[in-house]
């Protein structure tokens, strides 16, 4: 198993530094133990700056060893939009087919309507995890477009990490593999207001409390615990939870083996 764990809350804004959390953890019996969480800016030393951001997250993961990562946003699209016989080649066009954020969202709706009909398409994934939104939704298709073309993309030419089920590199390679927080949060019966106006201190308490007693999230610093529950954009206790459910999965092979089927081998599996 791996020996680090991490969760990435991602985010496709322009000063993505400061939105990027991500959480470090070291694997512990049934759980994992939060050694760290941060901003990228602060994480990684980077400017907030989006390009230097995701360049120096794309630097960090090919470096990490014995590391799997969690990342919060859809790493494929659904299979009547891909047009492309394999996810591999999918990625490869994706920078040339999309050339900005908004292209790509206006050329997945208009593939979506002139396929079935519908604007807005969802993975089979997306089905089956609750995932909140499709991946080219308006809320969130920014962090699809930035994650495959600036992080998934430039480490798969490089041949650089693992990405169950969708690509496979040398077995000491880091993983990489698709989380939802929301997903992971409804699967465990914990989903509600966190977030902002809408959620408190005590909310995000509650979540960090029952992960506790499950086993399943302790962290080996109180400070580092208390900067997660400060967060009110709930950016902190998202990579907390991304790493959480990364553990998960490589704690169970079984979980991965049965990603690999058809059509999560094209459109991508959400680990929850």
């Amino acid at each position: 198993m791996q020996e680090r764990v991490y969760g990435v809350d991602f985010s496709g804004g322009k000063q993505a530094g400061k939105k990027i959390w991500i959480a470090q953890a070291v694997p512990y019996r049934r759980g994992i133990v939060v050694e760290d969480c941060a901003p990228a800016t602060d994480f990684l030393g980077c400017a907030a700056d989006r390009d230097e951001t995701l360049a120096a997250l794309r630097r960090f993961i090919a470096g990490a060893e014995s590391a799997a990562f969690g990342c919060d946003f859809p790493f494929s699209l659904p299979r009547e939009i891909i047009a492309a016989e394999s996810w591999a080649e999918f990625v490869a066009g994706f920078a040339a087919r999309y050339g900005t954020e908004s292209e790509f969202r206006e050329r997945c709706l208009a593939t979506a309507v002139d396929t079935v009909g519908r604007k807005e398409l969802r993975r089979q994934t997306d089905v089956e995890a609750r995932a909140p939104f499709c991946p080219y939704n308006l809320r969130i298709y920014k962090q699809t477009y930035f994650g495959i073309r600036d992080v998934l993309g430039p480490l798969v030419a490089d041949n650089a990490v693992n990405i169950p089920p969708l690509h496979y590199s040398e077995d000491d390679a880091p993983w990489v593999m698709e989380v939802c927080p929301a997903s992971t949060l409804k699967a465990s019966g914990l989903y509600g207001s966190y977030k902002d106006a809408r959620g408190s201190v005590d909310a995000r308490e509650s979540i960090l409390l029952a992960l506790k007693d499950a086993g399943r999230v302790t962290f080996g610093n109180g400070d580092v615990r208390q900067r997660v529950l400060e967060d009110r954009q709930g950016d902190a206790l998202d990579s907390v939870i991304a790493a959480d459910a990364t553990f998960r999965a490589i704690a169970d092979p079984e979980r991965i083996v049965q990603a690999h089927r058809f059509p999560y081998y094209l459109e991508a599996c959400i680990f929850i």
